[in-house]
């Protein structure tokens, strides 16, 4: 994961000049929406490897939820995909988010097995966040920095250039995606992400912050 988290965030600075922000035009007043319950993926990263952490996941997740109805009064209900018939259909479109284009948001399906559940709850309005970071073992992260400081001031002995103190990795990765549905006329109103940044994802007020940023000028 970590190794994909990385690579997203090389990407996404190359193309920093893009903008990450949707929103479509000649859309109704959204008065109310259900939210699918945030899909956080946090992983734990040690000398061992990295692997899924399900615990620091639901505490995410559980604060990733009261923090979104604290901050968007329209949220009016809760949808739950773990458990569902189609749950594997659902993980596929949600871990899709990370590949939406924003330009080209047309070529993004929005219509799911999703889109059901929305509307059989009677909403006609549907937010999807997906969670993704890590959290490094700190023991880890010293000898990394350390191993980083050593290889650059070798290099700057040898070329009689400069050296800084720094480290190729991060102790903290978290970035966030939202999608948001008319499941009514299946097309996709509102799309944003926060690109992978060094931030602590179980920290509540880096996720406010982000939240914050995320959905700014959302339609209304």
């Amino acid at each position: 994961m970590k190794r994909l988290f990385l690579i997203v965030a090389a990407a996404l600075s190359i193309a920093a000049c893009s903008s990450t922000r949707y929103v479509a035009k000649d859309v109704p007043p959204i008065d109310e929406m259900a939210l699918v319950l945030p899909y956080s993926r946090i992983y734990e990263i040690s000398k061992e490897g990295e692997k899924y952490d399900p615990v620091r996941s639901a505490k995410q997740q559980n604060k990733l939820t009261q923090l979104l109805f604290q901050m968007e009064p329209r949220i009016k209900g809760t949808i739950d995909v773990e458990g569902a018939r189609d749950q594997e259909a659902c993980d596929r479109y949600i871990e899709s988010l990370r590949l939406v284009n924003p330009r080209h948001i047309e070529d993004f399906p929005a219509y799911s097995p999703i889109s059901g559940m929305i509307e059989k709850r009677g909403f006609r309005y549907g937010m999807i966040i997906y969670s993704d970071g890590f959290v490094k073992d700190r023991k880890l992260y010293r000898k990394e920095v350390l191993t980083s400081l050593a290889v650059d001031v070798a290099a700057a002995i040898l070329t009689g250039g400069e050296y800084y103190v720094g480290a190729d990795s991060w102790l903290y990765g978290s970035s966030l995606y939202v999608l948001v549905l008319d499941v009514v006329e299946d097309k996709v109103v509102f799309y944003n992400r926060i690109d992978p940044a060094e931030r602590n994802p179980m920290n509540s007020d880096v996720l406010a912050s982000q939240l914050k940023r995320l959905l700014k000028k959302m339609g209304k």
